[in-house]
């Protein structure tokens, strides 16, 4: 993981491939919301298990790891889960920033993941 500068959103978390990763507002500490359907849309940014997460140059957070239901283990930035956007197409494109999604009886908003973004309020982590 590193940071990249991305016209129109400044710094962001990308991945070794330098696609842009996010957080969902919902989700933090380990919390995911992010399933089935979801999933296929969100990717989760996973590494094989057994591995640690490794940040690059400009990575500020801290860097873990959880175990998903599905067995995948997927990293987290400061405690949330970092996924892609299925509708990126690569380096420096960022379509899903700010899109609020229906994810089962959750709604989920997205936004890049920043190395100074916030933890999400308490209250939106139900």
């Amino acid at each position: 993981m590193a940071v990249r500068d991305v016209p129109g959103h400044g710094t962001i978390l990308v991945d070794r491939d330098g696609s842009t990763l996010y957080v969902s507002d919902e989700e933090r500490g380990g919390f995911v919301r992010c399933v089935a359907e979801c999933a296929t849309v969100w990717p989760p940014l996973t590494i094989p298990p057994g591995e640690e997460p490794v940040a690059g140059e400009g990575v500020t957070g801290q860097l873990g790891t959880i175990t998903r239901a599905d067995g995948n283990v997927q990293v987290t930035y400061d405690g949330r889960p970092l996924y892609l956007y299925s509708l990126d197409t690569g380096p420096d494109i960022a379509k899903g920033d700010g899109l609020t999604e229906q994810a089962g009886d959750t709604t989920l908003t997205w936004h890049v993941a920043t190395p100074g973004r916030a933890p999400a309020p308490s209250a939106a982590a139900g």
